[in-house]
C-alpha cells in the first residue's frame, strides 16, 4: 500500500481530482486538507494557501496516478510524492486492495 500526495492551488481542484481518482479506482480513498506552502518559483519566494490530496492506493496504480496528474493538473510542475506505507491495519490494507481492483465508474 502507498500514499500518493499531490498539492493543488485550490481546494476545488483538489476535490475534482480526488473524485476522479476514486471513481476510476486509482485510489480507494483520498483525504483533502488545506495547507500553507512556502517555495521558490521562477526566482521568487512564494507563500500561498493550497490544498493537498492524499490518495490511499496500491503500488500497481502509482504510474497511472502520475500520468493522470501530468495530464490533468493545472500546475506546470505538479508536486507528487509517493510514500510506502510500512504498517497499517491488515483489514485496511485489504480494503484498499479490494477497492482499487474493482471496475472503474464513470
Amino acid at each position: 500500500m502507498v500514499l500518493v500526495s499531490v498539492t493543488f492551488p485550490t481546494m476545488s481542484e483538489a476535490r475534482r481530482f480526488s473524485k476522479k481518482l476514486v471513481r476510476q479506482r486509482l485510489a480507494a480513498c483520498v483525504n483533502i486538507h488545506p495547507i500553507e506552502s512556502i517555495y521558490w518559483w521562477k526566482g521568487k519566494l512564494v507563500h500561498t494557501q493550497e490544498a493537498i490530496a492524499e490518495a490511499k492506493t496500491v503500488n500497481g496504480k502509482v504510474s497511472a496516478i502520475k500520468r493522470f496528474v501530468q495530464k490533468n493538473h493545472s500546475d506546470q510542475i505538479p508536486a507528487v510524492i509517493v510514500t510506502s506505507v510500512r504498517d497499517t491495519l491488515s483489514s485496511y490494507r485489504k480494503w484498499v486492495a479490494i477497492e482499487t481492483h474493482k471496475h472503474a465508474r464513470s
